[in-house]
């Protein structure tokens, strides 16, 4: 049975090296869709999320358990973000680019009305319904990467990677109202960037 997050962190704090691999293991897929997300490339994701794991490693010994250890790697990835932008890092580019991370394939149940179809199956659609699906995620990709931080991080935690409007209010430090205003601007802001695109209905 693997072991859970408390144990790894039980164990690391024990001395047990090899816990901390296993916990990059378990969140580096995670995060680096998150990070590349939040960057629109995945260089600039790469770079962040080195700078993330460096911060979790060093800081894993004191963690107390006070969140559980999800949310605390979360919070410290978003804040590696912040701070990257802050560098002027953050270059919106390639969002073309085969390798970069979909963010319409992670969109949670229930939240697929609001960006568009979802939930078929390719070999379901037709050749047509495929081309717009692919359009359709290209813009949701550009128009993800392309809103204010405070929206961005609020819309991929809640919407992209399922944390509940607590949770994320927590991972921030902001009220669970001020989640919902951004969440609520965040969603619009993407909605009529693909009415934009033709891809909603007016």
């Amino acid at each position: 049975m693997p072991l859970t997050d408390e144990d790894l962190v039980r164990r690391y704090q024990q001395g047990d090296d090899q816990a901390f691999d296993e916990i990059y293991e378990k969140y580096y897929a995670p995060l680096m869709r998150f990070m590349t997300r939040m960057c629109g490339n995945t260089e600039d994701a790469k770079e962040t999320l080195q700078d993330a794991f460096l911060s979790i490693f060093r800081y894993l010994g004191e963690f107390r358990g006070e969140s559980s250890l999800k949310n605390w790697i979360y919070k410290i990835a978003a804040r590696a973000c912040w701070k990257s932008k802050a560098k002027g890092n953050h270059a919106v580019q390639s969002l073309d680019d085969p390798h970069s991370q979909d963010p319409s394939r992670h969109i949670q149940p229930g939240h697929e009305g609001t960006y568009g179809p979802g939930g078929v199956n390719a070999w379901q659609r037709s050749p047509e319904e495929n081309v717009l699906q692919e359009e359709l995620r290209r813009h949701t990709r550009e128009g993800v990467a392309s809103m204010p931080y405070i929206y961005k991080v609020v819309l991929n935690l809640r919407d992209f990677e399922g944390f509940s409007t607590h949770e994320v209010s927590q991972i921030l430090g902001i009220k669970e109202s001020t989640v919902k205003v951004r969440l609520h601007r965040a969603r619009s802001y993407l909605r009529e960037w693909l009415k934009e695109a033709s891809l909603l209905p007016e």
